[in-house]
């Protein structure tokens, strides 16, 4: 379950990010993303290729999808362009259900997911 603090905090992502769609000259897509540190992607290197290609895809996927934004890499969901609040929370779960299953021993509860506002084609 999301803490009072990180609902605010969804919460004023989510209105940050609908207004800025609202005001945009293009399309735009939410995507939930776990930040690549450096300490992640070398856990991810000890995986197979194999391993890393069951969860980890490069374009729309039921599992995780690669992302970069802004010079930065991202593991997660895109949702759309728009999404209930009250479903943020089972993304959430299930983001980090599967970046558990790539590497289960890292501290994920201190690095939490970003809510991004991704441009698209008109």
């Amino acid at each position: 379950m999301l803490n009072a603090i990180v609902k605010t905090k969804i919460r004023a992502a989510l209105f940050r990010c609908l207004r800025a769609a609202h005001f945009m000259m293009f399309n735009a897509v939410l995507f939930l993303g776990f930040p690549l540190l450096d300490s992640y992607q070398r856990e991810l290197s000890k995986l197979s290729a194999v391993e890393r290609e069951l969860f980890i895809q490069y374009q729309v996927s039921p599992y995780l999808q690669q992302i970069q934004s802004e010079g930065a890499l991202y593991l997660g969901k895109g949702l759309g362009s728009s999404v209930e609040l009250a479903a943020l929370d089972s993304f959430q779960s299930h983001i980090y259900s599967l970046l558990r299953k790539l590497v289960p021993d890292f501290p994920y509860q201190q690095h939490p997911l970003l809510l991004l506002i991704l441009p698209t084609e008109p």
